[in-house]
């Protein structure tokens, strides 16, 4: 098979909806998984935002949310020292 095809990228799945895992990925960074979803769907079909995988565009839909809620919860949005400060991942 060809591996560089990527999956094509599509509108909002008609069936998309929250999974246990998708709640717990948002939980685990102190995100309302429903109020978020809540927000993200209305968001996508204005935007037309498409994705060739909506699971994983729901994980940086979350990280955004948690860079977003750190640059406003200290005032700043300079989102350089964020990634350090939430995932304290040192090389």
């Amino acid at each position: 098979g060809n591996k560089a095809r990527r999956k094509p990228e599509t509108s909002w799945p008609a069936d998309f909806a929250l999974t246990p895992e998708m709640i717990a990925f948002a939980a685990a960074r102190g995100i309302d998984a429903v109020l978020e979803f809540d927000k993200w769907r209305p968001f996508c079909k204005q935007h037309d935002v498409r994705a060739s995988d909506w699971g994983a565009a729901w994980e940086l839909r979350v990280m955004r949310a948690v860079e977003y809620a750190a640059s406003n919860g200290n005032g700043r949005a300079d989102g350089l020292r964020t990634f350090d400060q939430l995932y304290g991942e040192k090389a």
